[in-house]
């Protein structure tokens, strides 16, 4: 597959699963995982300006972010990059692992990892648009910027549900099972991805607790 045949995808789903799943070639994916975590760390940037991070956290003594906001919208950018990189590894390896409880056989995790790389491809294209949809919206009236946002919203949730379709049916191309157990195994993994947030925002929540106390 050449580096920028994944986005086929977009177009010829299933055929474009099944050829990721057969040949496990990752650089496709890793094209998009890439494109995807630069047009979210832009996103990121653009999303996050002075204040926001108080405005998060209103239960935090004020000024608490004076002193390290600077290198928390750095960190913010950061993990907007390698976000991706991390669900794209991530997720694969629990649908690799999960896809076993419902029967899948016949695909290695290179397959999976293939599979997974290519079903990231909504992402990107959402980003793109969210992106100019957010520069836009910074100079709009606030009629026109309360549309936009809908229209992030929408594209955001579009992207989503495109992406885990995509899971399902690469899962079931790759394993080799139905799309009923594609979706349970898409959804077990997504639980675990989920349960993986929760802990490092809680993480992080109590991290900004103690500077708090530090700073404050």
């Amino acid at each position: 597959m050449r580096p920028l045949s994944g986005f086929r995808v977009l177009r010829k789903g299933r055929a474009v699963l099944g050829e990721a799943a057969k040949t496990g070639a990752l650089l496709p994916g890793l094209v998009i995982v890439a494109a995807w975590g630069l047009l979210n760390a832009a996103l990121t940037r653009l999303s996050t300006g002075e204040g926001d991070f108080e405005a998060w956290f209103p239960e935090l003594p004020p000024g608490t972010f004076s002193e390290i906001e600077g290198f928390l919208r750095d960190f913010a950018t950061a993990a907007g990059a390698l976000g991706p990189l991390f669900w794209w590894v991530g997720i694969s390896g629990l649908l690799f692992l999960a896809s076993r409880l419902f029967g899948g056989s016949g695909a290695s995790f290179r397959s999976v990892l293939a599979v997974v790389g290519v079903a990231c491809a909504p992402w990107p294209v959402a980003d793109a648009a969210i992106l100019a949809a957010t520069a836009l919206g910074l100079a709009a009236p606030p009629a026109i910027a309360a549309a936009l946002g809908l229209l992030t919203f929408a594209l955001s949730v579009g992207a989503l549900v495109w992406h885990l379709w995509l899971i399902v049916a690469g899962v079931s191309v790759s394993t080799r099972i139905g799309y009923r157990s594609a979706g349970a195994t898409t959804a077990l993994a997504g639980l675990g991805c989920l349960t993986a947030a929760v802990f490092l925002f809680l993480t992080l929540a109590v991290l900004l607790v103690g500077m708090s106390g530090m700073f404050g």
